[in-house]
């Protein structure tokens, strides 16, 4: 994560991979590729601009297009390349053929269709910088969608799956939109788990959030950077809401196997309980650094 003074350094350059840091903890950043409104300036420049970075960017995608892989799947061999296993598992399709997804596993070879093989999950075959320029170059090329605005934050809360409080689980809280929040569940299987369940009850404290509400940004960056606590952990009952897991999205990366982990989007809406009205405050927080973030981008620019 970039530690920087000054969040309009961050636009100097742009195609970073690393988000900048919005805290000294690290537990608040921003990303350029999670606002639309910056995509569209890099693409802007793009066309005002020649980027060595972007450039050899461009060549290395390329050359996705000649690195083959085979694959050995009910008793049949594929024949891809490496850009076509990026392209689908960046725009969550099957592979053409086979019909793999993005968390299947398989036998895999990169040296010929005679192999050898080795059986394992298909995210495996990708590099994690790759994937994330890959995607950098497939949104300022608008082949996959621009995203609404999102701020990246590291926390983790108990979330109880009865009204009892006997069993619970953990979830790391990933991301704040203006619409929802994004959590991870160290279970891949929590999809399958939590089907027969009616609710389940978070405890989240949004008490930091509150009290940053009409701040600006430096005062937020100040805020954040003296909390040494998780951001939203809390066991106090007096925070429990409820969520309806059948109205959640549950989603994989290409490495969700590799970690272990499974993504949750659960919008505002759908979470409920007495204290209902605080998710509010997450949307004005999210909106306003939003607005704040879009200030300096324009001045970067």
């Amino acid at each position: 994560m970039l530690k920087l003074r000054n969040l309009s350094d961050y636009f100097q350059d742009p195609f970073k991979a690393s988000p900048a840091a919005l805290s000294e903890n690290d537990n608040l950043s921003f990303h350029w590729s999670d606002f639309a409104e910056a995509c569209q300036m890099y693409k802007t420049h793009l066309k005002k601009n020649k980027n060595k970075l972007f450039d050899k960017l461009l060549d290395k995608i390329e050359g996705f297009k000649r690195t083959s892989v085979w694959l050995k799947h009910e008793h049949q061999i594929f024949h891809l390349d490496l850009y076509v296993i990026y392209d689908c598992f960046v725009q969550n399709r099957a592979l053409p053929g086979c019909g793999l997804n993005k968390i299947d596993s398989t036998e895999v070879s990169f040296v010929g269709p005679n192999g050898p093989f080795k059986k394992i999950n298909l995210g495996e075959c990708l590099n994690a910088d790759s994937y994330s320029y890959f995607v950098f170059h497939k949104l300022l090329t608008e082949q996959i969608q621009m995203r609404n605005f999102r701020l990246r934050c590291q926390g983790s809360i108990i979330c109880y799956l009865d009204p009892q409080h006997k069993k619970a689980m953990s979830l790391d809280v990933l991301q704040l939109t203006s619409d929802g929040l994004l959590f991870a569940c160290k279970d891949v299987e929590i999809e399958k788990k939590l089907a027969g369940f009616q609710t389940i009850r978070p405890l989240i404290d949004l008490g930091l959030f509150k009290d940053a509400l009409n701040q600006s940004l430096d005062e937020v960056k100040n805020r954040f950077s003296n909390f040494h606590s998780d951001l939203f952990f809390t066991k106090d009952n007096r925070y429990e809401y409820i969520i309806d897991p059948k109205k959640c999205k549950f989603s994989y990366g290409y490495d969700s196997y590799a970690k272990g982990q499974c993504y949750i989007y659960c919008p505002y809406e759908n979470i409920q309980g007495q204290n209902s009205l605080l998710i509010e405050v997450l949307k004005m927080f999210t909106n306003q650094l939003r607005d704040e973030i879009s200030d300096v981008m324009k001045q970067a620019a």
